[in-house]
């Protein structure tokens, strides 16, 4: 079951990683993304993604069994970006010429 708090975990400060200001940029250079999809059995669509006050992205979801509830959309990048990737598509607009 997906936990709707965000949990962070710490990291070490590798040759790999520089600290700028407030945030870490990670080098491409052997940096593999987990991705584990492993949200994608659990939520059937993402029904809302928007700006909080305190300025992260949050989606609102709706699972197989009706549940409802919010994430960060970090989480989702890596858990369920299928359902993120069809809920952009599903959301563009495009201009006609």
């Amino acid at each position: 079951m997906i936990n709707s708090t965000r949990k962070t975990s710490s990291t070490k400060n590798t040759s790999s990683t520089k600290k700028t200001s407030s945030t870490k940029k990670t080098s491409s250079v052997g940096f593999q993304p987990k991705i584990t999809n492993e949200w994608d059995n659990y939520i059937d669509k993402i029904t809302l993604i928007e700006k909080t006050e305190n300025g992260s992205i949050e989606a609102a979801y709706t699972t197989y069994d009706g549940t409802h509830g919010a994430i960060d959309v970090v989480d989702l990048r890596y858990k369920a970006p299928l359902k993120l990737i069809e809920f952009y598509e599903d959301h563009m607009f495009f201009k006609k010429k």
